[in-house]
């Protein structure tokens, strides 16, 4: 986040001279350089706030590693956390560090270095704090005596499963919408839906005012899913992707369907119409069944929403919903 060209070319000697530093084996099973990243790579693969699994050592010299949330700001990593925490505790007295971010065995980067202490009188505090905040809607200073982890990278080697196709090896965030999505939600779903309600079932929606998850791909909102809870059923309103065909669509009805589930619900439901084959194809190849069949019910529903096209996907003449569900 906010590197500069400078910035970018520091990240990039770095990694350049980690290779050139690399032992034979690790070289060969990194398969470097064909398949580590740029600087460049690396910073489009760190947006956002990502989760890192970093390595502190103990008193005794033992190991400790635990999952955490890390920043890349200006081409170095932050690590928010308390002054109270174990970890903060290892680094004051043994400063080395590792640690390790990961998508199955798509990408990897791997960072050694030294730990020091950003403390909220620190120039560079209020910047990260603010950052942090931006991503996870929470600061440090909210859990005690917050300060940030400044790891001075001494050696990072990456890998990068596809280095002609680089998105896929690309962590791909979902979140929960906020209030500060509504805008961009109102205009996404007029764009892709011709107006800024949706209507199913007889039932008028304002998706901008419902719940939902929205899918992140280098810094830039790629997903949409909304949804409404009746009872001890979740249904569906919207989804959309603007990459068909990397996992938005999965990565989306996973997340609702794990919210449904904390909510109490034990179904999970959509409506789709007649024409929409390739929804009828994903929705099923994701355990959904068909249910039902409701003719005519976009006829009805134009009464509502003039703008419902007559004819939709492959020519086919829309009129009819189709439900699908799923059992939580």
């Amino acid at each position: 986040m906010k590197e500069t060209q400078e910035d970018i070319e520091r990240l990039q000697a770095l990694l350049d001279n980690s290779i050139e530093r690399a032992g034979t084996f690790l070289r060969r099973s990194f398969q470097m350089p064909e398949h580590s990243l740029s600087a460049r790579q690396l910073i489009d693969c760190w947006q956002n706030v990502q989760t890192v699994a970093l390595a502190t050592v103990t008193t005794k010299g033992e190991p400790r590693i635990a999952p955490i949330s890390a920043l890349l700001y200006r081409g170095e990593i932050y690590i928010p956390t308390v002054a109270t925490a174990a970890r903060t505790r290892h680094i004051m007295k043994r400063p080395a560090v590792s640690l390790t971010l990961f998508r199955e065995n798509e990408l990897a980067i791997i960072v050694h270095g030294h730990a020091a202490a950003i403390l909220p009188e620190h120039t560079d505090f209020k910047m990260l704090e603010d950052l942090l905040y931006a991503y996870t809607h929470t600061k440090a200073g909210e859990w005690g005596e917050g300060i940030y982890l400044h790891i001075r990278a001494e050696a990072i080697y990456t890998y990068n499963r596809h280095p002609h196709r680089p998105s896929e090896s690309l962590p791909l965030e979902v979140r929960p919408l906020t209030p500060e999505d509504s805008a961009w939600v109102q205009q996404s779903i007029s764009e892709d839906w011709g107006a800024a309600i949706v209507v199913a079932h007889s039932k008028v929606y304002h998706p901008h005012l419902l719940p939902g998850f929205v899918a992140i791909l280098r810094g830039k909102r790629v997903g949409l899913l909304t949804y409404s809870l009746e009872g001890e059923n979740c249904e569906i309103v919207t989804l959309n992707s603007a990459k068909p065909g990397i996992g938005i669509g999965t990565r989306l009805i996973e997340a609702v369907a794990q919210a449904a589930r904390e909510a109490g619900c034990k179904r999970l439901w959509l409506i789709t119409t007649n024409d929409n084959l390739h929804a009828l194809r994903f929705y099923q190849k994701r355990g959904f069944a068909l249910v039902a069949v409701h003719r005519n019910a976009v006829d009805a529903a134009r009464q509502l929403k003039p703008s419902i096209p007559l004819i939709g996907d492959d020519q086919i003449a829309i009129h009819d919903e189709i439900e699908l569900e799923k059992m939580l």
